[in-house]
Parts: C-alpha cells; sequence; structure tokens
C-alpha cells in the first residue's frame, strides 16, 4: 500500500513510520524540512517537503497515494493564532488529498464533547477534523488522550512533576480523569487503522495518581515507556 504520513518528524509520526516500513509499505514523509527527515529515515523513505499552509506546495505530491495520516499540528503559531492555522492546513491538505483520489485519511484526534466548555486546544482539533471531514476523502478518526511515552508533551510534564515536585499543594487539575494510553499501544492502534477503525480499551485516572506512579523511584511505566 502507498501511504503517506504527513508530519512525520513530529513525536508520534517519527514512532509510526518504522512500523509501515517494517510491513512492507511504500512511504512518503511530508514536512516543512525536508533535510530534518532525510537525517531520521536515510534512504527508507520517499521524502517530500512541502507546507500544508501553501496549497501550490502540495500540488502532485497525493499521486498514487492510497492513506494519508494527518498529524499536523501548528502550536507554534501561538494560543492566539494556531487555530486558524491548523483550519487553514486541514483545509488545503484534504482538499487536495481527494482531488487526487485518496482512498482515506486518518487522523488523530484529542478526546472532548463537542457540547461540552472545552479548552482552546480540543476545541481547534475538532474543527480540524470537521474540516477534514467536509472537504477531503472519508476519515478515520482515532481520539486518545494522554500518551503515556516519553517525547509526549503531557506525559513529560507529569513525569517531571513526580520525578522533581514529590510534595507539592495538588491544583485542581489533578483530579482529572484522563484516558491515558501507552505509546506502543497508540502506533499499534494507528497501523491497525488501515484495516480497522477503532482504539480501545484505555486506561482511566487522574494526572494525581499518573504524577505518584512517576515519582516513585522504579516507576510502573518503566524507563522505556
Amino acid at each position: 500500500m502507498n501511504i503517506m504520513v504527513s508530519g512525520a518528524s513530529g513525536f508520534f509520526g517519527s514512532k509510526l513510520v518504522p512500523s509501515l516500513l517494517d510491513a512492507g509499505h511504500y512511504v512518503v514523509c511530508v514536512s516543512r524540512d525536508a533535510r530534518q527527515l532525510s537525517l531520521q529515515f536515510p534512504r527508507r523513505v520517499h521524502i517530500v517537503e512541502a507546507d500544508a499552509l501553501k496549497p501550490e506546495s502540495l500540488d502532485g505530491i497525493f499521486r498514487g497515494i492510497d492513506v494519508a495520516y494527518y498529524l499536523i499540528h501548528s502550536l507554534h503559531a501561538g494560543e492566539s493564532g494556531f487555530g486558524q492555522v491548523d483550519q487553514a492546513a486541514a483545509h488545503n491538505f484534504a482538499t487536495a488529498a481527494k482531488a487526487a483520489s485518496v482512498q482515506r485519511i486518518i487522523y488523530l484526534d484529542g478526546l472532548g464533547d463537542r457540547d461540552g466548555d472545552l479548552s482552546p486546544h480540543p476545541r481547534i482539533r475538532q474543527e480540524i477534523r470537521q474540516a477534514l471531514r467536509e472537504y477531503g476523502p472519508p476519515l478515520t478518526e482515532f481520539r486518545s488522550a494522554v500518551v503515556v511515552g516519553a517525547g509526549s508533551t503531557s506525559f513529560e510534564m507529569v513525569r517531571h512533576l513526580g520525578e522533581h515536585e514529590p510534595i507539592v499543594p495538588g491544583p485542581r487539575w489533578v483530579s482529572t480523569v484522563s484516558q491515558s494510553i501507552a505509546l506502543g499501544a497508540l502506533v499499534s492502534s494507528m497501523f491497525a487503522a488501515l484495516d480497522v477503525t477503532q482504539i480501545g480499551p484505555m486506561l482511566s485516572s487522574g494526572y494525581g495518581s499518573c504524577a505518584q506512579v512517576e515519582g516513585r523511584p522504579e516507576s510502573a511505566f518503566g524507563p522505556g515507556v
């Protein structure tokens, strides 16, 4: 199968690509920085330099692609700007994929009730989903909360709290229940998304509980997680 991974240089994309390659798929990696990708995946993938915010750079890159993973995020634009940036990128990507007859887009989303009181980040993630669904080919959507694995921003924050602040007054958010998923399980699930469309089940636990576990001399998550 011919597969495109956008955002391949990011935390999750860089973990997903090796699984796709090991399964014998032809993988096209897309990034705004082709040099960085060439250092990560030398001679194993086809690298394309493109920017989803520049529609002209997407011309022709989907030719022959069966499935495209959408793993692009623009948090670097700042809280006031990343929403518009992400929506524009999703719209451009989806439109180009549909025009090239890509069979499906697979998107990693976050959890959150559309009708609930969401913070800006999960709200924008849902708007990205809507743009991909409205303008692109059929969408397979996966939702997860905290990814338990070295390098995940949320996980590293909790680990830092557990390791460096063993005794600290707990803010209200530490009691928030979060459905976590291990990095390896998420990679396996997103890989299986080529054939199936659901992740689960996930562990439900509070951030405070995770911090307590991470603060132990030998974390239950293990040093390699």
